[in-house]
């Protein structure tokens, strides 16, 4: 065998080799800065010292000679003569950073991407890589996860039992998606394009929230129809003087029946009163007016017509009286909040201006500083968050096991973290203006 032919690598190479050529290619370089950062360096040379701190690598092989002797082998990437440092071809631009892709190019990406669900919750990332080997070269497996909460109260991620595939050739996603049937273990897998599956989400969500907002209509309705007020019991009055005021509006009206409600405001000419009993507006009416001069009953020197509030009239009241209840009981459960405020700032107005100014210092000094969250997804992913390990000042690495995540976003030893959906129809979240999904990082477990 000559010098320059390479030997075939055995199983455990052919993982390092297609480990690391993920590190270095395009789909990954694009998301990690850090490594992309390390690839500018030194003529594109990056030291294994740096390599060995992934997790992924060292779950392979924590062996540097080892490493570096399978590396030796592949076609893609190359190795120092010392086998102490990799890099990328030369020859190989390197791609543009993950916000500066071109619509083209993240439709071609869509394009040669498949869902498939249907694995197991115990599926390995080694497992669903020797099956998907048989159906083309591919660039990323991402296994899609969820957050679970035990009896414990301890979070645990869980795989979903659906991945999303990026093959090289958009004609090998397609026979992958075109296949009469396709099974994992004897269980059959639902298989679509990337872009259709978003389609599909849409519209679920679509439905999702028409059949809740139905439910929301319906639910209203029987409330409106429990809470239907009967009729007869409230008095309506134009022509009222100004010297006219609720309380004596009430004492005048309980002569004739219960009061409940008095509707008005001094100054005003017309108003209404809600009685308790069912015919206690017509017996107001009746007996205020049974010996008025033409009918006109006097209420602060002004001559007032009654009558009993029918129809549109009715209906307003209530649903005026209605509202008045429910701001007041606002009001209560938010412990008078609005006038304690009030109280603050007539009592601050009332101090001397050196206590003010010492007052609003101590505010200062005291009040909570908003700090940054460390989000880093700008995809339209606004509900999630990044979470990273910063236990030790190793540098921010990525994996193979979970791609497809927004501008970064990996952990310190290597492995990409696990992708985080809380269910099925969370996936909505996930898709941006231009259909990209991203996904939400969190430490693998």
């Amino acid at each position: 065998m000559s010098a320059e032919t390479k030997a075939e690598p055995d199983a455990l190479e052919t993982k390092i080799i297609r480990q690391v050529e993920f590190y270095f290619g395009d789909r990954n370089l694009r998301r990690d800065k850090f490594l992309l950062e390390q690839v500018k360096k030194d003529d594109g040379w990056v030291p294994f010292t740096i390599l060995m701190t992934f997790n992924r690598l060292k779950q392979l092989s924590a062996d540097q000679d080892v490493v570096a002797s399978a590396l030796r082998k592949s076609t893609i990437l190359e190795v120092s003569e010392d086998g102490s440092k990799l890099r990328r071809p030369l020859s190989s631009s390197l791609p543009d950073p993950l916000h500066k892709r071109s619509a083209e190019q993240q439709l071609q990406e869509q394009q040669r991407t498949v869902y498939a669900k249907g694995f197991p919750p115990d599926t390995t990332l080694d497992q669903l890589e020797e099956y998907f080997d048989q159906f083309g070269q591919f660039d990323i497996i991402t296994m899609r996860r969820r957050k679970e909460a035990g009896a414990d109260g301890k979070v645990t991620i869980i795989f979903k039992g659906s991945v999303f595939v990026e093959f090289k050739r958009e004609s090998d996603a397609a026979k992958f998606v075109n296949e009469e049937e396709l099974k994992y273990k004897d269980v059959p897998l639902l298989r679509e394009h990337k872009n259709d599956y978003i389609k599909r989400k849409r519209i679920e969500e679509t439905d999702r929230k028409k059949a809740q907002q139905g439910k929301e209509q319906s639910k209203k309705k029987e409330v409106e129809i429990k809470v239907q007020h009967p009729h007869g019991h409230i008095l309506k009055f134009i022509g009222c003087g100004g010297n006219m005021d609720r309380e004596k509006l009430k004492e005048f009206f309980t002569e004739y029946a219960t009061v409940l409600w008095v509707e008005f405001s001094k100054g005003e000419t017309k108003g209404y009163v809600r009685f308790r009993e069912e015919d206690g507006a017509q017996r107001a009416v009746d007996g205020a007016t049974k010996n008025a001069e033409g009918g006109r009953v006097l209420l602060g020197g002004g001559e007032s017509e009654l009558s009993v509030a029918e129809g549109e009239d009715e209906q307003n009241f209530y649903t005026r009286m209605e509202e008045t209840k429910s701001a007041k009981l606002k009001q209560i459960k938010d412990g008078g909040k609005g006038r304690t405020r009030k109280r603050q700032r007539e009592n601050f107005r009332n101090k001397p201006r050196g206590r003010q100014k010492r007052d609003q210092d101590q505010d200062k000094s005291s009040s909570p500083v908003k700090t940054e969250t460390g989000d880093d997804i700008n995809e339209g992913d606004d509900e999630d968050t990044v979470t990273k390990d910063d236990s030790a000042p190793s540098p921010k690495r990525a994996k193979q096991e979970h791609c497809d995540h927004s501008n970064g976003g990996d952990d310190k030893d290597g492995s990409m973290q696990a992708e985080n959906q809380s269910a099925e129809d969370d996936d909505l979240k996930m898709i941006d203006s231009k259909q990209e999904v991203t996904q939400h990082d969190v430490n693998e477990q």
